[in-house]
């Protein structure tokens, strides 16, 4: 079986010369080395790739093998693989960039010869990739190079290698040609087991190739790697509708506009109301930076935090939102909050969370302000006094290096990490058992934080969970808004061993059966984990949740949960969504009315 005998020498920048063994050698190849053993050689020439790992399955394997192959000198990944003969070999092979994302990806069925067989390829997809790619797969491969010459000449020398790198020996009467109309005749001859190109009069262009390969062994042009991936580095989830920060520190929302939560203008129409089915930018005012550092989404509004340290939030009029404009502001417009400290000086705001009907914010200063309602004592002040005036409160004295907002509570970790949480107490949220206090730092409250410090805390409508410095997460409060004292818990392992990388906690329909809590976290991993705490079960740990088909390769990196539907990031900077999506708060194009179980709809970039 003859290999494709059809080659291109890229090195030679648009000069065609073709050529290809006219006949495979005949080698019987053995398995006693297995698995060191190599029967398949593998190129794959990919702008921005640096390293491929290749799979191989089949029905009579008890396992698939994987191998993991790199650049050599000139950027090409070469190397070898076993794929034990037979027929229905599922061969898989995905590329990665230098950041480890993976940016190729694609599978083929082939049936493994004993005897050297034929080259095979496997194509590849990659995102905005415009020429067709392969990986190349044969008991002997093909390859050309720049090697040599003067001002006159160019040397290309031409081999074969087997699975091992090792080259194969040949003679010119093993290659034909095949030139381009009006190509010169070309004179060769072959030693060192490879055929060298002796005489070819080089274009400008080849010069500059061969000098630059004259002064070192390694690729003449280097170009950044191409960024396949999407946008996204953070997703807030509010009731029915989605923001996200991208990596240029810019915002755009998606879903329902009724109470213009995106921050921008829009005109489509779901459910009888304005919204969007797609990401739109926000619209900041003029002379603004519109930048941002922090982002949050909370019922029918959006609060961030700009570059420039300032906390702004646009949407519903309400007390979560700041000062009112009293109308006199379009519903989307960005409103400033003006906090001032207890001198009168500017805060720099680093931090914001927000939720129904109150916000909080982290300063630089490491200080906790919070404004809104108040009827729970959710902004750290006593019941009495309703935050809604131009200067944010702070709650307590402490130092803290974050905060969270449920919808009548909010939990803050100090600088040595303690927890304070504050509000309501009603669903045990505060302390997982009754406590009248109003201010309570919870460590000794909660049997499994007793003694530990807190790293991270998530708060919702009934419950808060925490992750404890033995990187477990706890969860506390009631499984659902109506549930009986019963059901009381004051504390769980959500997860051992966590180690998480984003955490949230919200109320959730459950499908429409019944209240209940949606956990969700991502680890250090890249899993995403979730499970949904009924009142009629037990809690159990955390489940992980599949990847997306498409995007096997991916791992998850920040994930929030809100009343009606949650969203995931991915390494590939891709957003994906599940529940509900009926104002189009998955970002898709389209609105659905009916709950999805799985992070399966990805968000348009």
């Amino acid at each position: 079986m003859k290999p494709n005998p059809f080659l291109y020498l890229l090195a030679l920048a648009g000069t065609a010369l073709l050529a290809g063994p006219a006949a495979a050698q005949s080698k019987e190849f053995k398995s006693d080395y297995f698995p060191l053993e190599r029967n398949l050689a593998f190129e794959l020439n990919a702008p921005g790739a640096v390293r491929a790992e290749v799979q191989v399955n089949a029905r009579d394997l008890r396992e698939g093998l994987r191998f993991t192959l790199a650049t050599d000198d000139h950027g090409v990944i070469t190397g070898g693989i076993y794929a034990p003969p037979g027929e229905e070999r599922h061969v898989s092979v995905v590329a990665f960039d230098q950041y480890g994302e993976a940016i190729y990806k694609g599978d083929s069925v082939v049936n493994v010869d004993r005897e050297p067989m034929a080259e095979f390829a496997v194509p590849l997809d990659g995102k905005d990739l415009k020429d067709p790619l392969q990986a190349r797969f044969g008991a002997q491969l093909l390859s050309a190079g720049i090697v040599g010459g003067n001002e006159d000449l160019i040397k290309v020398q031409v081999a074969l290698t087997d699975p091992f790198g090792k080259r194969v020996p040949y003679t010119p009467d093993d290659l034909f040609w095949e030139l381009p109309e009006g190509f010169p005749e070309i004179k060769y001859s072959c030693f060192g087991e490879a055929l060298c190109i002796l005489e070819w009069k080089p274009t400008r262009q080849q010069e500059a190739i061969y000098l630059c390969l004259k002064m070192k062994p390694l690729p003449c042009v280097t170009v950044k790697p191409d960024d396949y991936r999407g946008p996204y580095k953070y997703v807030a989830v509010g009731r029915q509708h989605t923001c996200a920060l991208t990596k240029d520190d810019e915002i755009r929302c998606w879903g329902d506009n009724f109470a213009g939560q995106l921050g921008t203008a829009t005109t489509s129409t779901c459910v009888f109301s304005s919204c969007s089915l797609v990401p739109v930018p926000v619209t900041c005012p003029a002379g603004e930076i519109c930048k941002f550092r922090s982002l949050a989404a909370g019922g029918d509004h959006t609060c961030a935090v700009d570059t420039n340290g300032k906390a702004w939030c646009w949407g519903e009029d309400g007390p979560a939102t700041g000062p009112s404009s009293f109308g006199t502001l379009p519903k989307h417009a960005h409103r400033p909050i003006p906090a001032t400290t207890g001198t009168g000086g500017k805060v720099d705001f680093v931090a914001i969370d927000t939720n129904f009907g109150h916000t909080c914010a982290l300063s630089a200063a490491q200080d906790v302000f919070c404004w809104g309602d108040n009827s729970t004592g959710q902004v750290g002040r006593p019941t009495n006094e309703f935050i809604f005036t131009l200067q944010a409160t702070q709650a307590g004295s402490n130092k803290y290096k974050s905060v969270v907002t449920g919808t009548g509570h909010s939990c803050a970790i100090q600088v040595n990490g303690l927890l304070d949480c504050w509000g309501d107490n009603s669903k045990f949220q505060l302390t997982g058992n009754a406590n009248a206090a109003k201010f309570i730092t919870v460590n000794s409250k909660i049997p499994l934080l007793n003694g530990k410090t807190v790293t991270r805390v998530a708060a919702g409508d009934v419950s808060t969970c925490a992750e404890n410095s033995d990187n477990n997460t706890i969860c506390w409060g009631k499984p659902a808004r109506n549930a009986p004292a019963s059901t009381v818990n004051p504390g769980f392992i959500a997860l051992t061993a966590s180690s998480t990388t984003s955490l949230a906690t919200e109320m959730d329909d459950c499908a429409g059966f019944q209240n209940c809590v949606q956990t969700c976290l991502t680890d250090s991993s890249g899993e995403l984990l979730c499970r949904n705490w009924v009142t009629s079960a037990a809690p159990g740990q955390l489940g992980t949740m599949k990847k997306p088909w498409t995007d096997y390769g991916v791992d998850y990196t920040q994930v929030d949960v809100g009343p009606n539907h949650a969203c995931a990031v991915t390494s590939e900077r891709d957003i994906w969504c599940w529940g509900m999506n009926d104002f189009g708060q998955f970002g898709t194009g389209l609105f659905t009315n009916f709950d999805s179980f799985e992070p399966k709809t990805r968000t348009i970039r």
